[in-house]
């Protein structure tokens, strides 16, 4: 069992090579209209997504978990799209098409 009591794979998981990613779905504890996110505090996501900047980001949360603003700093990786039960609240081009570089 993980953190929160989920279980996961020990020894078997196969990675994923980050070339073969074109959008992640992130959970969130918290958003704002400005693509903010707060996550669960460790930053994996915000590693990942800062060495593979071409992948389309989708925040996935509940409505009633936006902020007005969030202290986001430089390290902190916005949302290109944040969906929640009440439709498409943040839009940052994110939500369509292939945001990677054609020549990579």
């Amino acid at each position: 069992p993980s953190t929160f009591g989920v279980p996961e794979p020990i020894g078997s998981e196969i990675p994923a090579d980050a070339k073969d990613v074109d959008t992640i779905i992130l959970p969130m504890l918290g958003f704002d209209r400005t693509g903010g996110r707060i996550g669960y505090g460790a930053g994996y996501y915000d590693r990942f997504l800062s060495k593979n900047p071409g992948i389309r980001k989708i925040g996935i949360a509940f409505a009633c978990q936006e902020f007005d603003g969030l202290p986001v700093d430089e390290n902190d990786i916005r949302m290109d799209c944040i969906i929640t039960e009440e439709g498409i609240v943040y839009r940052n081009g994110g939500c369509h098409g292939d945001q990677r570089d054609p020549g990579t």
